[in-house]
């Protein structure tokens, strides 16, 4: 399934924190430093105001990937593009 790249949106800040969260919530320090669900609750909160002044800082650049939906009619020529040169050396290092 392809993939894009593109500026996040406000819209997004919610799942960067989400994702944030899913990636880093089982460390053990994390879980030391923040070691009730509540905490971490106000943690996740936390990472999505700042994704949020981040997305509205001009100085700050967010990206976001995301899975390109290759069922959808509007997307076919993105999803029947031919690899790259850079595409096949990633995927040799595979």
């Amino acid at each position: 399934m392809p993939l894009t790249i593109s500026t996040a949106t406000p819209s997004d800040a919610r799942r960067i924190a989400e994702i944030h969260m899913l990636a880093f919530g089982s460390n053990l320090l994390l879980r030391a430093q923040f070691p009730s669900p509540s905490i971490r609750l106000a943690l996740q909160n936390s990472i999505y105001q700042k994704a949020l002044a981040d997305i509205h800082d001009p100085w700050v650049s967010v990206l976001v990937v995301r899975a390109v939906d290759c069922s959808s009619p509007d997307l076919d020529e993105e999803c029947e593009m031919p690899a790259s040169k850079s595409d096949s050396v990633i995927a040799d290092r595979n």
